[in-house]
């Protein structure tokens, strides 16, 4: 998943599952924040090895000090056959 935003001073990010700040997990979640000087942020969450305990509400939320903006997904991990 990816958000971007821009603002003016330059926002910062959080990604939360079902309300619940996301923290990287070495192996299983990755979060990038790449900033821009003018401004731009963009982030991106990877869940790797997704099984259903990944299904959820999932929101990418910045701010700035002045505002606060998100944009919110929704992830759905069906069950099905492992690759062994």
């Amino acid at each position: 998943m990816r958000c971007t935003f821009r603002g003016n001073p330059s926002p910062s990010i959080v990604w939360f599952k079902n309300e619940a700040p996301i923290e990287e997990m070495h192996g299983k979640v990755d979060i990038r924040i790449l900033s821009r000087s003018d401004g731009r942020v963009s982030s991106r969450l990877r869940i790797h090895q997704l099984d259903t305990h990944d299904t959820g509400y999932y929101k990418c939320e910045a701010r700035n000090g002045q505002q606060t903006m998100e944009t919110i997904g929704i992830l759905k991990v069906l069950a099905g056959i492992e690759n062994k």
